[in-house]
Protein backbone atom coordinates (compact mmCIF):
# COMPACT_ATOMS: atom_id res chain seq x y z
CA UNK A 1 0.00 0.00 0.00
CA UNK A 2 1.31 3.48 -0.80
CA UNK A 3 0.19 7.06 -0.74
CA UNK A 4 1.44 9.72 -3.13
CA UNK A 5 1.02 13.37 -2.17
CA UNK A 6 2.43 16.29 -4.18
CA UNK A 7 3.54 19.34 -2.22
CA UNK A 8 3.65 22.75 -3.83
CA UNK A 9 6.25 25.46 -3.32
CA UNK A 10 5.27 28.51 -1.34
CA UNK A 11 7.15 31.59 -2.52
CA UNK A 12 10.38 31.28 -4.52
CA UNK A 13 13.35 33.43 -3.55
CA UNK A 14 16.99 33.71 -4.63
CA UNK A 15 19.21 30.71 -3.94
CA UNK A 16 21.96 31.06 -1.33
CA UNK A 17 24.04 27.87 -1.47
CA UNK A 18 27.42 28.91 -0.11
CA UNK A 19 27.21 26.53 2.82
CA UNK A 20 29.48 23.87 1.30
CA UNK A 21 27.42 21.11 2.98
CA UNK A 22 27.00 18.80 0.00
CA UNK A 23 23.30 18.22 -0.51
CA UNK A 24 22.16 20.72 2.11
CA UNK A 25 21.04 24.15 0.92
CA UNK A 26 19.48 26.99 2.81
CA UNK A 27 17.42 29.54 0.93
CA UNK A 28 14.11 31.32 0.91
CA UNK A 29 12.17 28.81 -1.18
CA UNK A 30 13.74 28.30 -4.62
CA UNK A 31 15.26 24.95 -5.47
CA UNK A 32 17.93 23.73 -7.84
CA UNK A 33 17.20 20.13 -8.87
CA UNK A 34 20.03 17.72 -9.52
CA UNK A 35 22.45 18.78 -6.79
CA UNK A 36 23.16 16.69 -3.73
CA UNK A 37 24.61 13.56 -2.24
CA UNK A 38 21.52 11.41 -1.65
CA UNK A 39 22.96 10.13 1.64
CA UNK A 40 21.04 9.17 4.74
CA UNK A 41 20.11 11.58 7.49
CA UNK A 42 22.83 11.37 10.11
CA UNK A 43 21.35 13.65 12.74
CA UNK A 44 24.38 15.96 12.61
CA UNK A 45 24.36 19.64 11.90
CA UNK A 46 23.29 22.62 13.90
CA UNK A 47 22.01 21.91 17.39
CA UNK A 48 19.23 24.44 16.90
CA UNK A 49 17.68 22.36 14.10
CA UNK A 50 16.28 23.41 10.77
CA UNK A 51 14.90 26.95 10.39
CA UNK A 52 11.19 27.70 10.10
CA UNK A 53 9.49 27.76 6.71
CA UNK A 54 10.62 31.35 6.07
CA UNK A 55 14.02 29.87 5.19
CA UNK A 56 14.47 26.48 3.55
CA UNK A 57 17.19 24.06 4.65
CA UNK A 58 17.23 21.82 1.56
CA UNK A 59 18.27 18.19 1.26
CA UNK A 60 19.00 17.99 -2.47
CA UNK A 61 18.91 14.52 -4.03
CA UNK A 62 16.90 12.80 -6.76
CA UNK A 63 15.33 10.60 -4.05
CA UNK A 64 15.55 10.92 -0.28
CA UNK A 65 14.48 7.67 1.39
CA UNK A 66 13.74 7.39 5.11
CA UNK A 67 13.44 3.77 6.27
CA UNK A 68 14.09 3.89 10.04
CA UNK A 69 12.55 5.82 12.92
CA UNK A 70 15.96 7.29 13.83
CA UNK A 71 16.22 8.81 10.32
CA UNK A 72 12.76 10.38 10.62
CA UNK A 73 13.56 11.68 14.12
CA UNK A 74 16.83 13.24 12.91
CA UNK A 75 15.41 14.90 9.77
CA UNK A 76 14.47 18.24 11.35
CA UNK A 77 17.86 18.63 13.03
CA UNK A 78 19.27 19.69 9.62
CA UNK A 79 16.52 20.02 7.02
CA UNK A 80 13.00 21.30 6.45
CA UNK A 81 12.71 20.79 2.68
CA UNK A 82 13.59 18.13 0.08
CA UNK A 83 14.71 19.03 -3.44
CA UNK A 84 13.65 15.81 -5.16
CA UNK A 85 11.32 12.98 -4.15
CA UNK A 86 10.79 11.99 -0.51
CA UNK A 87 9.99 8.33 0.20
CA UNK A 88 9.05 7.29 3.75
CA UNK A 89 9.11 3.48 3.98
CA UNK A 90 7.41 2.28 7.17
CA UNK A 91 8.05 -1.41 6.39
CA UNK A 92 11.61 -1.82 7.73
CA UNK A 93 12.38 -4.84 9.91
CA UNK A 94 14.79 -3.00 12.22
CA UNK A 95 13.81 0.32 13.83
CA UNK A 96 10.59 0.62 11.79
CA UNK A 97 8.95 4.01 11.39
CA UNK A 98 5.96 4.21 13.73
CA UNK A 99 5.57 8.00 14.03
CA UNK A 100 6.02 10.79 11.50
CA UNK A 101 6.39 13.60 14.05
CA UNK A 102 10.09 13.81 13.16
CA UNK A 103 9.29 15.30 9.75
CA UNK A 104 6.77 17.75 11.18
CA UNK A 105 9.05 20.64 10.17
CA UNK A 106 8.79 19.67 6.48
CA UNK A 107 7.88 22.79 4.49
CA UNK A 108 8.37 21.67 0.90
CA UNK A 109 9.12 18.69 -1.34
CA UNK A 110 9.93 19.70 -4.93
CA UNK A 111 9.10 16.22 -6.25
CA UNK A 112 6.64 13.74 -4.83
CA UNK A 113 6.05 12.51 -1.29
CA UNK A 114 5.44 8.77 -1.02
CA UNK A 115 4.62 6.87 2.16
CA UNK A 116 4.83 3.11 1.70
CA UNK A 117 4.78 0.12 4.01
CA UNK A 118 5.81 -2.81 1.86
CA UNK A 119 9.44 -2.02 1.05
CA UNK A 120 8.48 -0.82 -2.44
CA UNK A 121 7.16 2.50 -3.67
Amino acid sequence: MWLLLPLLACTPAPVDDDSGEGGARTDGGAHDAGAGDGGAVDGGGADSGAPGCDTRAWWSAPEVRLEHQAEVDAFCTRYNAVDGDLVVDVGADEDPITQLDGIGCLCEVSGSLTITGDGDT
